[in-house]
């Protein structure tokens, strides 16, 4: 008998409106990528499912085991459909089309950082979320990397008072200061060389309002980079926003990090799930997981959460001196739809 886990994903087979996917039916569900194709493997040997031609088809057999243990009820479905269950969205169709305009000369990501993008929309609401909160308005900012561009979005508003990009992409940082010079917002933003292996710079060190990065997902390197974040904040009621996934990340995970920002003194205030959505890059023939489900994505299936926390005390970075290890900070067990080098 499939387990308990496996019920949730083929009650979503029978209810949905369309044929899924096999990455229609990963947006649905909150296992790792691990996890979930594991339930997929599980579910094809049970002879519940099968898939073909990229699409999940539910069997007799698993609409028998539906109604055994669901009987006949029905689907509960209550997310907003016109905000994709975010809560927020865009409004200002000018300011939109302007920041679009921007992004259009900004680099293409890179396998060698690990570099996606959130759509131009999904920048706009994370910063809008930020402003929300009260951290943006006279508020000095730090970006540990920023692909996203959310520094620009920000500096477009005229609402902080200062941004600083740090980040060790050449190309990268040359297109954001290129951007503050055409836009005239030198006075609000810069970019920087920075390797998150070095400490932040002594002059930036206590001397932020807040702090964004979207780290890697191994423990390691979140430890990382929430450790050089948490440096460049000021004192008690600084915050910080941090992107993080299911997908990578598992219960066991999440739970080792929320344990990082409480040594950290920070207190988690929001989690907006499934906030941030990467379109695929081109690299994705690169990723673990595209290989083992053997088809091409057809919609938008890299989500992540974003984290809202703020100190209660003093900032206590974990990491305050150079980080030196002889394994890969990028990779670990659960890194199924990280890039993997060489191939």
């Amino acid at each position: 008998m499939a387990e308990s886990l496996d019920l949730p994903l083929l009650f979503q087979l029978r209810h949905s409106e369309k044929q899924l996917s096999a990455w229609d039916l990963l947006c649905l569900q909150d296992q790792t990528l691990q996890e979930y194709y594991e339930s997929l493997e599980r579910l094809k040997q049970k002879s519940f499912v099968s898939l073909k031609d990229g699409k999940v088809h539910l069997s007799d057999a698993g609409k028998q085991f539906i109604v055994e243990q669901a009987g006949d009820r029905k689907a509960f479905e209550t997310r907003c459909s016109g905000c994709q269950g975010k809560g927020y969205v865009s409004r200002d169709t000018s300011f939109l089309e302007h920041y679009q305009k921007v992004l259009e000369k900004r680099p293409l990501p890179s396998e060698q950082y690990d570099q996606t993008s959130i759509t131009a929309e999904d920048a706009i609401i994370r910063v809008g979320f930020i402003h929300e909160r009260g951290d943006l308005v006279n508020k000095h900012l730090l970006f540990i990397g920023d692909f996203d561009c959310l520094s620009i979005v920000a500096a477009m508003t005229n609402l902080p008072k200062r941004i600083v990009v740090l980040d060790v992409d050449d190309r990268l940082i040359s297109y954001i200061n290129d951007v503050a010079q055409q836009l005239n917002l030198t006075h609000i933003l810069k970019a920087e060389k920075f390797d998150v292996r070095l400490p932040l710079p002594a002059d930036y060190q206590r001397s932020f309002d807040l702090f964004s990065c979207d780290p890697v997902e191994t423990l390691e390197g979140i430890k990382l980079y929430l450790s050089r974040g948490t440096s460049g904040l000021r004192s008690k009621g600084c915050s910080a926003y941090v992107g993080l996934t299911t997908l990578e990340a598992s219960r066991k995970k999440w739970f080792d990090i929320q344990k990082l920002f409480f040594d950290m003194n920070f207190v988690i205030t929001d989690i907006r799930r499934n906030f941030n959505g990467y379109p695929d890059t081109g690299l994705e023939e690169k990723h673990i997981f595209y290989s083992k489900l053997g088809s091409v994505p057809d919609c938008v299936w890299y989500w992540a959460a974003l984290l809202r926390c703020e100190l209660v005390s003093e900032p206590n970075p974990l990491v305050t001196g150079k980080f030196e290890v002889d394994y890969d900070i990028y990779m670990d067990d659960e890194a199924w739809a990280t890039p993997v080098l060489g191939k």
